[in-house]
């Protein structure tokens, strides 16, 4: 079961644009806790200088997550960076790296790099954490990124390691934000998502993109009656006319270049609705009904998308149990 952790609790730790804030922010929410907050169940096996390997908790093929934030970029200290690896024996020394040490996925933390103090949401269990910041650069708005295992609709996948951020450095604009964004062509990756490998093990990483296709047929129309290829806005009257409902559809990840495209699974915790932004408020809870009986989940408003009008977002998060696929 996940845990939501937010920089209001009670005891949190201070996220700000100087190094090793990040850092420290993904410590105690994955490995240590803090105030009444347990833990999310990772370890960290391996440090350097304002930098961590966090290691997935539970049983498994764990992979390891590598985030630099000691100012290693043209952003410095507003920005960090993030690699995956599978296996590790030091900090930046180990074997299937995910994406090239070229190419690191950039998390965005801070508009400025002092000690302004920055809101921050995560949302994590042993697995997967998803990362929400208030970065100061657009008002209302929170940056964001994902780290840890898609649930994928191959049984036994061994390769479901998954990074999706940003690809652009020093950047204050939401046009490079890629976690709430869908792709209408599922042949074309998104800059800023990387698979640890292909379902097959083949190979090494390799792109992919939040599609737009479903179990059965397209996403859902209103991404498009709304304007935007942004996940989390659409076009549908809140509620739902004819059944009063909240309308929410999993987030499904194509593996990319592939053609004809593969559908390899989708994000866990994570969920697309399809009412108009202005229909609900940052952090409204609510209860599922039909076939989300039984969860509950968390609206994270606005989230940015490189899209628009609006180019902004509604994050849906499970608040209940994850899925982990076998």
């Amino acid at each position: 079961m996940p845990t939501i952790y937010k920089s209001t609790d009670a005891s949190a730790p201070v996220l700000t644009g100087q190094v090793n804030s990040l850092v420290n922010v993904l410590d105690k929410c994955l490995v240590a806790g803090y105030g009444s907050k347990t833990a999310a169940g990772w370890t960290k096996p391996y440090t350097g200088t304002n930098q961590a390997v966090f290691l997935q908790g539970g049983s498994g093929v764990l992979k390891y997550f590598q985030i630099d934030d000691n100012g290693p970029g043209a952003g410095l200290a507003k920005e960090a960076r993030i690699w995956g690896f599978e296996t590790m024996t030091a900090y930046n020394t180990g074997t299937g790296q995910f994406p090239a040490a070229a190419t690191a996925r950039v998390l965005r933390k801070s508009a400025t790099a002092d000690a302004t103090a920055r809101d921050w949401i995560v949302a994590a269990d042993g697995k997967t954490a998803h990362v929400f910041i208030s970065t100061g650069d657009k008002a209302a708005v929170y940056f964001s990124f994902s780290f840890g295992d898609l649930y994928s609709w191959y049984p036994g996948d061994l390769w479901k390691g998954y990074i999706v951020a940003r690809s652009t450095e020093n950047s204050a604009s939401t046009s490079v934000e890629w976690l709430y964004w869908w792709q209408t062509n599922a042949l074309t990756g998104l800059p800023g998502m990387t698979l640890q490998r292909s379902y097959t093990g083949f190979g090494g990483f390799i792109n992919a993109t939040c599609g737009n296709a479903g179990g059965n047929g397209l996403l859902c129309f209103a991404v498009n009656a709304g304007s935007t290829n942004g996940v989390g806005s659409g076009g549908v009257s809140f509620p739902n006319p004819p059944d009063g409902d909240l309308l929410l559809h999993p987030l499904r990840i194509f593996q990319t270049p592939s053609a004809p495209g593969i559908l390899r699974g989708r994000y866990r915790g994570l969920y697309h609705q399809m009412h108009t932004v202005a229909s609900f408020n940052d952090q409204d809870t609510f209860s599922g009904i039909n076939e989300f009986a039984g969860k509950t989940f968390l609206m994270i408003k606005s989230v940015g998308n490189p899209f628009g009008p609006p180019e902004v977002s509604i994050a849906v998060v499970e608040t209940s149990t994850w899925d982990e696929s076998a």
